[in-house]
């Protein structure tokens, strides 16, 4: 059930090592609000929203004597989402920041090699892009 989609863990500059996406990990941040792949229309908040689910857990071990893990995060989803975003702030991990834009694209290396994995395309054929509200 926890078969990593992607084996060694991987070292980046702005967020230490990251542990392989295993199934748990997955569901986990389906939990915590990962809409990637659930939805036809993809907000640009959602974006930054995702990268941080995504990358927080990859950042955290399934179990440890201290500190969040991944069991922890599966039995409070909502207490993982709100440290999370502390975590985010630590990293600097907003829109337009050099951290979201690395992160971002290890969120996407993830999930695409993860639907790969399953053979599932990235993105449904339809999906749109949608701005916000009184955005040009």
């Amino acid at each position: 059930m926890n078969k990593p989609t992607k084996q060694p863990p991987d070292e980046r500059k702005s967020f230490g090592k990251l542990e392989p996406l295993t199934k748990q990990r997955e569901v986990v941040a389906c939990d915590m609000g990962l809409r990637f792949g659930f939805v036809t229309s993809y907000r640009p908040q959602y974006f930054l929203r995702d990268t941080i689910i995504v990358l927080w857990l990859l950042s955290i071990p399934v179990s440890a004597k201290k500190g969040w893990t991944v069991d922890q995060a599966e039995e409070d989803p909502k207490a993982a989402m709100r440290e999370a975003m502390k975590w985010a702030e630590t990293k600097g991990i907003g829109i337009d920041t050099p951290a979201f834009s690395e992160g971002y694209s290890i969120f996407m290396e993830t999930m695409k090699e993860a639907q790969a994995a399953r053979g599932e395309p990235i993105l449904p054929a339809d999906a749109k892009h949608e701005q916000d509200e009184g955005e040009a």
